[in-house]
């Protein structure tokens, strides 16, 4: 099942704030992934990381043309309250 992203904000200590198209909200800590991914190290940047948008179509998050990830990753491994 596809959970369609409406919205997306960034928290303090790297963390997203998403909305689905189902009123659900997630969180999800990207520290892990920008610790531990080449791809995602430059998101150590808050000024990039704060750049995150979600993308044409509201299958995830992007922040430049090389640097996205899935609403089905966010949604699955997201948590309902922080």
């Amino acid at each position: 099942m596809f959970h369609k992203i409406v919205d997306v904000g960034t928290l303090k200590n790297k963390i997203l704030k998403i909305k689905f198209e189902n009123k659900e909200i997630k969180y999800y800590d990207m520290k892990n992934l920008i610790k531990k991914n080449i791809n995602f190290k430059s998101l150590n940047n808050d000024a990039i990381f704060n750049m995150a948008k979600v993308d044409r179509g509201g299958y995830g998050v992007i922040w430049t043309d090389e640097i996205d990830i899935s609403g089905e990753e966010l949604y699955i491994n997201g948590v309902d309250n922080i």
